[in-house]
């Protein structure tokens, strides 16, 4: 299967190499400061938008998405108007626990800018579990919008709207504080939503009644350029749970990010995370892989 994995990713990186390659001689427009969500939606090390655009770079990502999907320890863009974004992402988690608890997830993001400050994106997530004898599907579909954009500072909203075991919508938004304006030095990002979700209890009688939960997630991170086209980050996550009777807030865990812009028009990210065990849970690790590439206009 780990075969099969790498066979997949290598296939794909060298078809996005070759298109890129198509469109090395056209214009692309600058990118703003600042810094793909779900979360995950563009990289900063790709060459910058035109200072109406918002400044996150991806996975990500691409975005906030949802936890069982992967996505990466990146920062999230607004593409210029009429780009096309693709991202993929693969990875494996649950390293360090039985076979039963560990998932292999890949993800599938189209992004399309609408306006110089609206762009919209389209996610298909995919993930086995148990020996692969358990496969789940989600799909979401959501919006980002670039706030507010400055030389230094940014601030970027989404809205997002997903299914898997049940529907979720989620409002986030993200904010970025830079050192340079083209991103060759260093900075940093928080980003947070609110994950809204019905929840169907059990009760007596063999009735039963459905609520509303929701939770907080949030994310901080940094980045630093090492080198021209290579960029290191690092990002620390955790969850507030206000519905909870017991345990309110939770730490999610650290994430390791190493990204590298392999042409005007595709970026390689690639991280490894660590599960930060709360009670009566393990260590865990996680690995992932994915490619994204803007072209058009």
């Amino acid at each position: 299967m780990d075969t099969l994995i790498v066979s997949v990713i290598a296939a794909i990186a060298l078809l996005l190499l070759v298109r890129a390659r198509l469109y090395r001689n056209r214009r692309r427009p600058k990118r703003p400061a600042g810094g793909c969500g779900s979360s995950c939606p563009g990289c900063c090390l790709l060459e910058k938008k035109d200072l109406s655009s918002s400044s996150l770079l991806v996975v990500g990502m691409s975005m906030l998405l949802i936890a069982s999907t992967a996505r990466a320890a990146d920062t999230t863009d607004v593409w210029a108007q009429g780009q096309f974004d693709i991202d993929l992402y693969m990875g494996v988690s649950g390293l360090g626990q039985a076979a039963q608890a560990r998932t292999v997830n890949g993800e599938l993001m189209l992004g399309y800018g609408i306006h110089h400050r609206l762009s919209s994106y389209l996610r298909v997530g995919l993930e086995g579990s148990d020996s692969l004898s358990v496969g789940t599907a989600s799909i979401g579909f959501g919006l980002m919008v670039a706030a507010y954009a400055s030389e230094h500072f940014d601030i970027d909203l989404f809205f997002e709207i997903c299914a898997e075991e049940h529907l979720r919508i989620q409002p986030s938004l993200e904010i970025n504080v830079d050192s340079d304006d083209d991103l060759s030095g260093y900075g940093s990002y928080l980003r947070t939503g609110v994950a809204i979700n019905g929840h169907r209890r059990s009760e007596a009688l063999g009735q039963a009644r459905s609520d509303v939960d929701y939770h907080i997630n949030s994310e901080v991170g940094v980045y630093y350029t090492l080198a021209r086209r290579h960029q290191l980050l690092v990002e620390f996550s955790w969850d507030v749970h206000p519905q909870a009777q017991a345990q309110k807030g939770e730490i999610g865990g650290v994430s390791l990010g190493y990204n590298v812009a392999l042409g005007r028009a595709i970026e390689l990210i690639s991280e490894i995370a660590i599960d930060i065990p709360g009670k009566n849970e393990q260590t865990a690790a996680s690995l992932m892989l994915g490619l994204i590439s803007t072209f058009g206009p």
